[in-house]
């Protein structure tokens, strides 16, 4: 009898740790899993919008409108929810070009679709992206008919359109600019037939560019007052051997300067140390802002 309660006693306790096993140890959910490799960005209307050239580097991810993860592409991930789901993608990039400041970019809409998740299930989605219908493009210049590019009192040379298919981003023309150690500085702001009046109360305005080049160059913000003009230099592009894409960020310069008469962006390059001919390069500039 002491040996059979014994055995009953053994029994229960095994039990009792087995149960305390699976308390602290609960069976592990098996999820399902999104991949993205890139995504796809166009143009309802090139006339007004401009070029379709992007840099979408990042997916913020929401389930059911619920943030689930901010990744950088291309990715994969699991995902736990179960059965059917609204799932947004909104696109992601570096403003200003600055990998620390990578933020979702809400002039692009955002691209929906709704999955059905079971466990180990495998949904591959390429989000496609537009901009909003709302938007306003008071600048664009893709230098194919034109050059907007008025240059400073100081400035050695001048933006020129070029168009060697070697040199040109897309289309038949780019601009190009070119510094030497004779004429080693440049200085030069956007102007448009109509004036360029951003608007106030935070509004996201931006500045989108394609550029390639070997030297360092600058891009300012400015706000003409009457005869007076107040410039701030925003940021310097370091070289880029390749085409690249850049966002800048003029939303905080425009709401400061909201009772300009007009505004404007420059851009400005002096020829670095060790070169002796610069060579810049950029196409399809446009300030894009929501109403």
């Amino acid at each position: 009898m002491k040996q059979s309660g014994f055995l009953i006693l053994s029994f229960i306790t095994v039990c009792v740790l087995l149960s305390a096993c699976n308390v602290f140890n609960p069976a592990e959910e098996i999820p399902s899993y999104i991949e993205i490799d890139s995504s796809y960005f166009s143009v309802n209307d090139p006339i007004k919008e401009g070029s379709a050239s992007h840099k979408i580097t990042d997916a913020w991810v929401y389930i059911n409108n619920d943030l689930r993860g901010v990744y950088e592409l291309p990715a994969k991930f699991p995902v736990l929810d179960k059965n059917d789901c609204d799932v947004t993608i909104r696109p992601g990039i570096k403003m200003n070009g600055i990998s620390a400041t990578r933020v979702n970019y809400l002039l692009y809409k955002p691209y929906t679709t709704r999955l059905n998740f079971t466990p180990l299930s495998q949904h591959k989605i390429t989000p496609k992206y537009t901009y909003y219908d709302n938007l306003k493009f008071p600048f664009k210049e893709d230098f194919e008919t034109s050059n907007s590019f008025e240059n400073y009192i100081s400035s050695d040379t001048s933006i020129i359109r070029v168009s060697n298919p070697g040199l040109v981003f897309e289309g038949n023309f780019s601009g190009a600019l070119y510094l030497d150690t004779e004429k080693n500085y440049f200085k030069a702001k956007a102007v448009s037939a109509n004036k360029i009046k951003l608007p106030d109360s935070g509004k996201i305005v931006f500045l989108e560019m394609n550029y390639k080049c070997n030297n360092t160059f600058a891009i300012g913000f400015g706000s003409q007052y009457n005869v007076d003009a107040i410039e701030t230099l925003l940021l310097v592009l370091n070289p880029s051997p390749n085409w690249n894409k850049i966002y800048i960020n003029f939303t905080e310069e425009a709401s400061k300067n909201a009772s300009a008469n007009e505004h404007f962006f420059y851009i400005e390059a002096l020829l670095n140390p060790g070169i002796e001919k610069a060579e810049i390069f950029i196409d399809n500039l446009k300030i894009v802002h929501a109403e």
